[in-house]
């Protein structure tokens, strides 16, 4: 899915902007001139949670505290076409009409708290937004991505999620498995506890619920290491700045080719931390998402 337009409005930095993009778009300026305002703004309204105190770090601060409903709001419009936009309608109970393809996508962020969402005019409820958010996917890559400042939580975060997705019948059974140890181990623990209930509550039994045990948390558990040639593992945290840097990229680029093209990478300043050997393998922009890929 290919995002062509976006309009934003009281965002950060960004009073109303409107910007088209093609197939070869260069967002490029001076520091400060908001160029990392327009990527988390893309990204804002796809996020898990949005809550009031978000929203209200990223409103203007000009429009912060003043009083009027309309202007205490954040208004993002996207426009995606091609791949997704049919895979985004099947997934919805109510058919969305749209001219050519395209998916356009008004969100807004009420100070308040209030968030809403519409596809070519029509409000999407809950189940909707889900869906959108499951077809289009931006991630932010802010400049500085050593490990130190958590430079592979992107990626981290988008492998859990990919996991997540793609459970099959063997994590599901393991997450059986658990819950049933589980259950069996807490009962011998508290089979004490319920014979003292049994003697003042008759017929009456403690029962160890294990229905909220879940495997999700796992995922965020998954670490990535670099095994050497003697087949040691090294902690990526050991490599040099910017060869953490090099497998960052590398690791979005690869995972990218993978997907069916609803993942929207947003990588600030690609060149970052790079020795001029390395930059040799030019930066290629297909819309604003950027991936290093090798001259030839």
């Amino acid at each position: 899915m290919e995002l062509t337009s976006i309009r934003i409005r009281h965002f950060r930095s960004i009073e109303d902007q409107t910007i088209d993009f093609d197939r070869l778009s260069l967002l490029v300026g001076p520091n400060s001139s908001g160029k990392s305002n327009i990527f988390r703004a893309i990204e804002f309204p796809f996020r898990e949670t949005i809550d009031k105190g978000l929203i209200y770090d990223n409103l203007c601060t000009w429009h912060r505290d003043k009083q009027g409903a309309p202007r205490l709001s954040i208004y993002i419009d996207l426009t995606f076409i091609g791949q997704g936009t049919d895979e985004f309608r099947q997934r919805l109970a109510a058919p969305i009409a749209g001219p050519d393809g395209r998916l356009e996508v008004c969100f807004r962020a009420v100070r308040s708290g209030t968030v809403s969402y519409h596809c070519n005019g029509q409000l999407l409820n809950p189940e909707g937004v889900l869906a959108l958010k499951e077809v289009v996917q931006p991630i932010f890559v802010p400049p500085i991505r050593d490990l130190s400042h958590g430079g592979l939580e992107p990626f981290l975060a988008l492998l859990a999620g990919a996991l997540r997705r793609a459970r099959g019948s063997t994590i599901a059974v393991a997450q059986d498995q658990v819950r049933n140890i589980l259950s069996t181990r807490a009962g011998q623990v508290l089979r004490p506890a319920q014979e003292e209930l049994a003697r003042h509550l008759p017929g009456c039994h403690l029962v160890p619920d294990v229905s909220r045990v879940d495997l999700d948390d796992a995922y965020h558990g998954v670490r990535i290491s670099v095994e050497t040639p003697s087949g040691t593992p090294l902690d990526v945290s050991n490599l040099g700045t910017g060869h953490q840097n090099i497998l960052i990229m590398a690791l979005f680029r690869a995972f990218a080719q993978g997907l069916s093209g609803s993942i929207i990478f947003l990588i600030d300043e690609p060149a970052s931390h790079l020795h001029p050997a390395a930059l040799a393998a030019r930066p290629r922009i297909a819309g604003i998402s950027i991936a290093l890929s090798p001259i030839g």
